[in-house]
């Protein structure tokens, strides 16, 4: 085991050689460059812009003040990179990356990471694996690519790619886009006005509240409303599904139990309606539990045989 300091200038801390310790260093001040080795290696590089490598091992690095560079390497990390706009490699293993302040690129790499972007405007990328993934605060762009990722977008406008697996999105606060991509996704929008879009493959779309514009894409997609998800179409407060597709299988599914009431645009309460506003459809349910009428825009196909309760 071995401990070194830098300085308040821009040094150069290298670990190699010192065969499977577990070694400490502190950069301090300056644009230092710490280099671990073999050993489960505390890295730390304090004020300034430095570059921080924890190679082999199960590492905890720590970029501090400035805007930092740090890469995991092999094993199981835990980097930080708190303060400034850093760039964290997770590269090899399972790892958990903290961005915390700034506006940070964040990469997992091979495992299944947790990465979290925290403040700022934070950009993530899962890569491969079985990725979880919570954006913070901030508008955040978060990509889950390869495996079953989990991805939340906190507060803020994020956006949210699943791509390759069958991902869960939740974009949560703000005005978010989620994009399953390929396999069986789930997304919900959460809170504001959000946009979804299945991608190949079935999916479930979940709007949440405001209003939301969702497109199922390929395959059997399943849209799901509870109470409160949608309003009325004439206060402009619907949600609009773009690609309702009946022949694929698609299906518009309330929470709850309703009596069909026609092609009225004022159902009874309990009752839910299908009528049609222009060129598009409208699905209308009148819950019990509140007031005024929740109006679905369907564009594409006939919803006919095709609104479900779950």
């Amino acid at each position: 085991m071995s401990t070194k300091f830098g300085t308040a200038g821009n040094d150069f801390i290298d670990f190699i050689g010192q065969g499977n310790s577990n070694d400490t260093g502190y950069g301090l001040g300056g644009n230092d460059t710490i280099l671990g080795w073999n050993g489960d290696d505390k890295l730390y590089g304090g004020a300034g812009n430095d570059l921080i490598k924890g190679e082999n091992g199960n590492d905890k690095l720590y970029g501090g003040t400035g805007n930092d560079t740090i890469h995991g390497g092999n094993g199981n990390d835990y980097i930080d990179g708190w303060t400034g706009n850093d760039k964290l490699y997770g590269e090899a293993g399972n790892d958990t990356i903290l961005g915390y302040d700034g506006n940070d690129h964040i990469d997992g790499g091979a495992g299944n990471d947790t990465l979290y972007g925290e403040k700022g405007d934070d950009y993530l990328d899962g890569w491969t694996g079985d990725d979880t993934m919570y954006g913070g605060a901030g508008k955040d762009t978060m990509l889950g690519y390869d495996g079953a990722d989990k991805l939340y977008g906190g507060e803020g406008d994020d956006s949210l790619y699943g791509e390759k697996g069958n991902d869960v999105l939740k974009g949560e606060g703000g005005n978010d886009h989620l994009s399953g991509g390929d396999g069986y996704d789930q997304l919900y929008g959460g809170d504001g006005n959000d946009t979804l879009s299945g991608g190949g493959s079935f999916d479930d779309l979940y709007g949440g509240k405001g209003v939301d514009t969702m497109t199922g894409g390929q395959g059997a997609d399943w849209f799901k409303f509870e109470t409160g998800d949608t309003g009325d179409v004439y206060a402009g407060k619907a949600d609009t599904i773009t690609d309702f597709n009946g022949a694929e299988g698609d299906k518009i599914m309330l929470k709850g139990n309703y009596s069909y009431a026609g092609d009225t645009a004022t159902p009874g309460e309990g009752q839910y309606s299908i009528w049609q506003k222009g060129g598009d459809f409208v699905v209308t349910y009148n819950s019990t539990t509140d007031a005024g009428y929740h109006d679905i825009v369907v564009k594409g196909g006939d919803p006919h045989g095709d609104v479900s309760f779950y």
